[in-house]
């Protein structure tokens, strides 16, 4: 008795109606909508469209690749199910929601009658638009500390930058290029003001980053050698 009780509930459109993730379910084979949450118009929106075959979807919901491009048919969540039969995520999707683009991940499941037949596709997702920028200033901050690293003056110092995802280490990046009399010397004198400056520069760069993608003691962090 509970355990039908639990099922009922579990299939109640009301659970489904009030859940925090989009939800659209497609009927096979022409990927028209049989259902579609309150989160789905919330996360893309717009209310889903009955009638219009999947092949319409990227036009009528303005789904695109992270480059701007109309969203391939095939890729997408229905399409990959419908080939595979199983179950997949897709998290490049893009919805253009007139002033602002929504980054969305989404997962597509299969759902079979009695008999093995694929009748819906059942596609759930989320919105990770803030994920996907916090990646994109993690990249641009690594792409900073790379150029960094590749044109350090010559110091007698190593910098250490530390962030969550990496840490990166500057050791004197223009003395493999001189001689080993030349490296020694080099090693022994003293910065000159010119190259003291150009690392200021740099380590602003670093200084500047994103809140929480460098650590206010890692921008600071000199060690010598």
């Amino acid at each position: 008795m509970m355990h039908e009780q639990r099922s009922r509930m579990i299939d109640s459109p009301w659970i489904l109606a009030h859940l925090p993730v989009g939800v659209w379910v497609g009927n096979v084979p022409d990927g028209s909508v049989a259902y579609a949450n309150q989160a789905f118009e919330e996360i893309l929106g717009r209310k889903a469209v009955p009638g219009i075959p999947i092949g319409d979807a990227p036009t009528a919901y303005a789904l695109l690749d992270r480059q701007g491009r109309p969203y391939p048919v095939d890729q997408l969540p229905f399409g990959r199910v419908m080939a595979t039969g199983r179950p997949t995520v897709v998290d490049d999707l893009v919805v253009r929601r007139g002033d602002r683009d929504v980054s969305i991940r989404a997962f597509g499941s299969p759902k079979f009658d009695a008999t093995g037949r694929l009748t819906h596709v059942i596609v759930a997702f989320i919105d990770i638009t803030r994920e996907v920028a916090a990646d994109a200033q993690r990249r641009t901050v690594e792409s900073r500390l790379q150029f960094v690293c590749s044109h350090a003056p010559i110091l007698p110092r190593k910098v250490v930058w530390v962030t969550r995802s990496n840490i990166r280490i500057c050791r004197k990046a223009a003395l493999p290029a001189l001689p080993r009399a030349a490296r020694s010397a080099a090693d022994d004198r003293e910065p000159s003001r010119n190259a003291a400056g150009r690392l200021r520069s740099w380590l602003g760069v670093v200084r500047k980053a994103p809140s929480g993608l460098v650590s206010p003691r890692a921008r600071r962090r000199v060690v010598r050698d």
